[in-house]
């Protein structure tokens, strides 16, 4: 009985022996084939890849160690100073080639990667500053961005409510109107479903059809800025049409 445990014993030794033989066998097989090398840029023209020796184009970093630990495949942020965009997770030779501007901090700690909202006349978009300054010099108009805005439904109801038109309510039992924008109109009013203001897009409150108390008044004229005619007013105090 003994001697069936011992044997069995040294059974078990020689398949553990013979395991460990294998492995150390394969890790050389492995090794033979080629240290992996981490190659700022291959011949290929791709960039920080961890691959062989003979894939590294010539003149540029190697490293017989993982793309991940080197410093010139560092990732981070990659700042386009020209449009103003900011990529994440870019590695730093990436970011050189293309022209941008590499910066190891995350995109979030980058003060001119910081999103605000864009207000292009009566549209808005979410963006950086600079990008904020290309688009608007794109369409030919002053740059206004707030950067105290940073959701995008936000910014989009910022550009609406800027847009002006007639604001029809009731005083003192008649029906008048202000010309102001959306914004001014729903302060006024709150909630349209729930109170007697109304607001009507590029209208003036002369429009008859608003069917309000202020008139035309042709004694009255004014200049509104952004325009070269001079307007009417009406008799609210609004600007009526063009004289």
């Amino acid at each position: 009985m003994r001697n069936s445990l011992n044997n069995a014993g040294v059974k078990i030794l020689i398949l553990l022996g013979g395991f460990f033989l294998l492995t150390i066998f394969s890790s050389i097989i492995i090794n033979a084939q080629g240290v992996s090398y981490c190659c700022e840029k291959t011949i290929d023209g791709a960039w920080c890849q961890d691959t062989t020796e003979a894939r590294c184009a010539i003149g540029f970093e190697k490293s017989p160690s993982s793309c991940a630990v080197t410093s010139y495949c560092s990732l981070g942020t990659c700042i386009d100073n020209t449009a103003g965009g900011c990529r994440p997770n870019v590695g730093q030779s990436t970011c050189n080639e293309a022209g941008g501007l590499w910066d190891e901090r995350d995109k979030d700690e980058i003060p001119q990667c910081q999103l605000g909202c864009c207000v292009l006349g009566d549209s808005a978009t979410l963006s950086t500053q600079t990008e904020c300054k290309t688009l608007s010099g794109v369409n030919g108009i002053p740059t206004n961005f707030r950067a105290d805005i940073k959701e995008q439904f936000q910014c989009m109801a910022t550009a609406t409510s800027e847009v002006k038109g007639a604001c029809v309510f009731e005083e003192d039992f008649q029906k008048t109107c202000r010309f102001v924008t959306k914004k001014e109109c729903i302060d006024m009013g709150a909630d349209f479903a729930e109170s007697n203001v109304e607001f009507f897009e590029d209208y003036l409150c002369t429009a008859e059809e608003l069917g309000t108390n202020c008139a035309p008044d042709t004694r009255a004229t004014t200049c509104v800025e952004g325009k070269d005619e001079v307007y009417f007013k009406d008799t609210c105090g609004n600007i009526a049409k063009n004289s």
